[in-house]
């Protein structure tokens, strides 16, 4: 910031005579002539205090549980029996059964 101007000098006082003191001083002189940059300074102030950045790793994604548990699911099963199972990332399962009978017709 520039600095502020100044007034100008207080007048002198009058001189004593026998019969009582001095006059008073005149009035001081007027204030200098201000910049463009310090009526602008006094007139726009600043601006408020922008607010607390983030975490600089991110953050918290929670956590991640990829337990998946299949139990007691085939017991007593008959037949043909096809089982998938996936955790949820990378998702994609593919079963193929191929079964060759032989049949003997009489």
């Amino acid at each position: 910031m520039p600095p502020a101007a100044t007034g100008g000098a207080g007048g002198t006082g009058g001189a004593a005579t026998a019969n009582g003191p001095g006059g008073n001083g005149g009035n001081g002189g007027l204030g200098g002539a201000a910049s463009s940059s310090a009526i602008a300074s006094a007139t726009t102030g600043y601006g408020g205090v922008g607010g607390n950045g983030g975490d600089s790793l991110g953050g918290n994604a929670g956590t991640f549980n990829a337990s998946n548990n299949m139990s007691g699911s085939v017991t007593n099963g008959a037949g043909i029996i096809s089982l998938s199972q996936n955790t949820g990332a990378n998702a994609l399962t593919q079963i193929g059964v191929t079964v060759q009978a032989n049949l003997t017709v009489q």
